[in-house]
């Protein structure tokens, strides 16, 4: 979960969309189409085909994984941390369960959980999810050097436009300016990276820009509820 990053939360739908995902199709075929759904960004269909999947196969880890992975896509943090409990069962943790279960502790509200996950690991993730971690806890100045370890380390989309955000914060244009062409240059397409320059257009004043932003953002990730408010955000400055 980056610093930008919420999502709508569709679940008044999921009982009627998970009678039509389950209808015909073997586990095996429903996960595809899960990890297919998920590729596409499309959360919602994600989530309703993996849980038709786990009605079939519950104690299958890879299924599971994807549960989880999909609920921390729709901000679903109880839900994800629910799903990693019943993972735990299955798959001794490894970095990637360690950094999904930070960022569902994150997605919690539960800073402090999130740091005793990560303990001693030192990755581009971890250290971006320590940073997120001390945002949480009010300390900007250790999250500063958390996000500057993660981008010493190589970086990643997530933890440029991070920072970026971070740096918008603190009055730093300059420095903002800086990680996001890098956030850019990682993944233009990424859902951090978009609202982050979303966001450090309309505040620069270029409306254009930024409004385009916004609505790639909205037409890649249909469930980003971030994606529409500042879409209409900017239609509202333009008047």
């Amino acid at each position: 979960m980056g610093m930008t990053i919420s999502r709508l939360k569709p679940h008044l739908l999921l009982p009627a969309v998970l009678l039509l995902a389950s209808c015909g199709d073997s586990p095996e075929e429903l996960y595809r189409d899960a990890n297919t759904a998920y590729a596409a960004h499309d959360f919602s269909a994600a989530r309703a085909k993996v849980i038709a999947a786990l009605k079939e196969q519950p104690d299958k880890a890879d299924y599971i994984l994807l549960q989880v992975r999909t609920l921390i896509a729709l901000g679903d943090g109880e839900g994800a941390k629910t799903a990693l409990d019943r993972l735990a069962r299955f798959r001794k943790i490894s970095p990637e369960v360690q950094a999904l279960t930070a960022e569902t502790a994150l997605l919690r509200k539960h800073p402090q959980d999130a740091l005793n996950v990560l303990g001693d690991e030192e990755s581009v993730e971890a250290e971006r999810l320590r940073a997120l971690a001390y945002l949480q806890l009010e300390d900007p100045d250790k999250a500063q050097r958390h996000f500057a370890r993660s981008v010493d380390l190589g970086g990643s989309a997530r933890t440029f436009a991070d920072f970026a955000q971070l740096r918008m914060t603190n009055g730093d244009a300059a420095g903002a300016s800086e990680m996001l062409i890098r956030a850019q240059k990682a993944d233009p397409d990424a859902i951090d990276t978009l609202l982050v320059t979303g966001e450090f257009a309309q505040k620069s004043g270029d409306l254009k820009t930024a409004l385009d932003a916004y609505q790639q953002a909205g037409k890649l990730y249909p469930d980003s509820f971030a994606a529409r408010l500042g879409e209409v955000a900017v239609l509202g400055d333009l008047g």
